[in-house]
Parts: structure tokens; sequence; C-alpha cells
């Protein structure tokens, strides 16, 4: 058989592979005693913000990542929802049932531009606007759940 010693390297060992696999299992191969990375400062991973998909004819899988998602929290939280190219608004209900002033953040995918506007008059964005290019956006205090008109192009 094996020896006291051999056992208690055999101990070891299982307690090692054991403590390895938890780790990987849980997504990081960390030993114990291994200092936790640091999660503060500019260096800091952004979460990723989920985009809405729409139906689209042009595409092959008849689905793509909408030209604009608005989002109903800042930083892309909360209900979300997909904006083709064109005007949306409460008064042409393309904007959608609870989206009237309730928007506070959205993504504009790369080649799109997104006119926001706290009113519409005609058909046509009023009151205060702002554009906004690709990228993620939170909205300004002043257009903060107080938007009724969005324009993609």
């Amino acid at each position: 058989m094996f020896s006291a010693g051999s056992r208690a390297y055999l101990r070891a060992l299982v307690v090692a592979a054991s403590l390895f696999t938890l780790a990987a299992a849980e997504g990081a191969a960390r030993l114990p005693g291994a200092t936790e990375p640091s999660t503060a400062g500019p260096t800091q991973a952004r979460k990723k913000w989920r985009r809405a998909i729409v139906s689209c004819g042009r595409c092959d899988s008849g689905e793509s990542n909408a030209p604009v998602t608005i989002y109903a929290g800042r930083n892309g939280e909360g209900a979300m929802k997909g904006l083709n190219a064109g005007v949306s608004s409460a008064a042409n209900r393309r904007l959608g049932s609870g989206w009237d002033n309730n928007i506070s953040s959205l993504a504009v995918e790369n080649g799109h531009t997104a006119q926001l506007c706290t009113q519409e008059r005609g058909g046509r964005g009023a009151g205060r606007c702002e554009e906004f290019g690709p990228g993620e956006h939170n909205l300004s205090g002043a257009m903060d759940d107080q938007t009724s008109f969005v324009k993609v192009w």
C-alpha cells in the first residue's frame, strides 16, 4: 500500500484539485489566499448595455440590432425598446404605450443618429431637443423622463 507520507501527499493533491475545480466553476482560477482584483477607479469594467432586436426585411436573418434602443432606466437599465429609422412619438403611436415621458437612456448604433425632443408639433420635434450619435447615452436632467418625440436616421 502507500506510506504515511504518500497518503498525505495524495490527500493534498486531492484537496488542491478540488479547490481548483471549484474556482474554475466559479469563473476564476484563484487559489485560497489570493487577493481579489480591484474594481475601483477608471479600470472598472463597464456593464454591457443590452440591445433590442428588431425585424429587418432586408437582413439575411430577418432580425438585427435596432438602430436605436431606448431604456426606462439610466445606464441601459430597465425596460427597453428598439426603434427603427423614422419618427416615433406618442402622437403617431410608434413610441409605444408607456414610453411617453419615460426614457432615461439610449444606445445608438454606428451609422445612425437620434434626435429626442420633449414635445412634438406637426410630426416634428419641438421644445427642448438633443441629438445623439453612436454610443451609449444617459439623458440630461432636462430630458430625462421628458421625451415625447424620437427621430432616428
